[in-house]
């Protein structure tokens, strides 16, 4: 066990062979944008041994307020390759894949299988719900985080639910379009580490040790109101005529 790990491994909730647990595991992280660029930091920060980072949209100069993993001179490059260069450089022990294309019936299914956790770090519907129409096929779990303005939700939805489509049936009439869709730079970085944390638990979870000393958000719904600090955490059921899970 090297060095880099040290702070993590000395961690009850952790040890040595958490670390092995997390040097096996598999994460694909779908949008490597707002929520995608810390969750990709830490997970790779942490030694997960390979992360696939499914995102086919360019650098802007809109997107450097938030999406701390792209400098300015970087604006027209794919994400996903930028990504991959810069986390090899945080950490060469670990590997990655990259697709560039946009997630889609054709491709879902190739993308995301022989994974252990799907994140969920997208911002429209469409994609949502073939990551969890997908997921529920692969019986893979899946790190959910969505952010409007300063509110932010959390959840992990394992393979026998409840599922995203229990959470929101149809689309919500809430959602911000255009212009309207503004986000504190801060919000998507406390969230997207919020998701890597999810994820790291669901494989350390895997020994009892760590069984013991935490709960990850499976069947909840964790809230945050970043205007007024205040957190919240509700159940979430699985709905029994989800066409999904149910």
């Amino acid at each position: 066990m090297t060095d880099r790990y040290h702070r993590q491994t000395v961690l009850p909730e952790w040890g040595p062979q958490g670390q092995l647990l997390i040097k096996k595991a598999r994460v694909a992280v779908v949008g490597a944008g707002g929520l995608g660029s810390p969750s990709l930091l830490y997970l790779a920060g942490a030694g997960v041994g390979h992360l696939t980072i499914i995102d086919h949209d360019v650098v802007e100069t809109s997107n450097l307020q938030r999406q701390i993993l792209y400098r300015t001179d970087e604006v027209g490059q794919l994400k996903a390759e930028l990504a991959q260069k810069q986390l090899l450089r945080l950490n060469p022990e670990i590997s990655i894949t990259i697709h560039t294309t946009q997630l889609n019936d054709d491709n879902a299914h190739q993308y995301l299988a022989d994974h252990d956790i799907i994140l969920d770090a997208v911002d429209n519907f469409a994609t949502r719900h073939l990551i969890s129409k997908t997921s529920q096929i692969l019986k893979t779990p899946v790190v959910f985080g969505a952010l409007q303005g300063f509110d932010a939700q959390l959840s992990v939805f394992p393979p026998q639910g409840p599922c995203y489509r229990c959470l929101y049936p149809q689309e919500p009439n809430w959602k911000p379009q255009g212009a309207n869709r503004g986000v504190p730079g801060p919000m998507p970085g406390m969230l997207g580490a919020l998701m890597a944390l999810e994820a790291i638990k669901i494989v350390l979870n895997q020994q009892p040790e760590s069984q013991q000393l935490m709960d990850i958000q499976e069947g909840y719904i964790l809230t945050f109101d970043g205007r007024t600090g205040e957190s919240a955490r509700r159940k979430l059921s699985k709905q029994a005529n989800c066409p999904l899970c149910g």
